[in-house]
């Protein structure tokens, strides 16, 4: 009889041991899943951010590339990206060898590639960076913001700077989640002496 119960006991411990098994496998069952879906929330919220801040600097720079100068008054000075891609893209300096200003994007062209024709560029946060209450995010986003601008030209040819694509590239970063937006613009002047103005285009 003492024997029988002692084989009872026996056995109620290794049922009790595999419930304890069982029990522990499946709390580090629900702890990993439960991991799992915050670590998949979080990169989900994550990508929605880069998403929201690389679509809001894309459309911050289209505006300030196709601003009409002439109507919005001022100096061209008030409009430093417009300037900029006024003073450096030119078709008649692209002939020089190498070209004196701003080469125009052609693959497998000497003097004219990634490495020649490529143009990156950072925010300017100055302006943010001067509120205390959101200098540490101007910061961020300058930091985790890359912008990439090329132009192309369908006749390098050309008498005059016209025919002439802008391509604008920013890819935002949040947490090592990023988004990429690509927008280009047509230069629109029917002639050399026409004012420099840009349209998007669409594909």
């Amino acid at each position: 009889m003492k024997r029988l119960l002692k084989k009872k006991d026996g056995y109620a411990l290794m049922i009790a041991m595999v419930i304890a098994v069982v029990v522990m496998l499946l709390s580090t069952l629900l702890l990993l899943v439960s991991y799992s879906l915050f670590a998949s929330a979080n990169r989900e919220q994550d990508l929605a951010q880069s998403r929201e801040l690389a679509q809001t600097v894309s459309r911050q720079l289209g505006k300030e590339i196709m601003v009409d100068v002439a109507a919005a008054g001022g100096a061209e000075t008030d409009y430093p990206l417009w300037m900029y891609l006024k003073n450096n893209i030119n078709i008649s300096e692209n002939k020089n060898t190498p070209p004196t200003s701003w080469p125009y994007y052609e693959n497998d062209t000497a003097f004219h590639d990634e490495k020649e024709a490529y143009r990156y560029f950072t925010l300017d946060a100055t302006g943010l960076s001067a509120d205390p209450s959101v200098a540490g995010i101007a910061e961020d986003l300058r930091k985790n913001t890359e912008i990439l601008m090329y132009w192309e030209c369908e006749n390098a040819d050309a008498a005059y700077t016209t025919d002439v694509t802008l391509t604008v590239v920013v890819t935002c970063r949040s947490n090592g989640e990023e988004t990429t937006v690509t927008n280009r613009y047509q230069l629109d002047r029917a002639s050399d002496t026409a004012p420099w103005k840009w349209k998007e285009e669409y594909e």
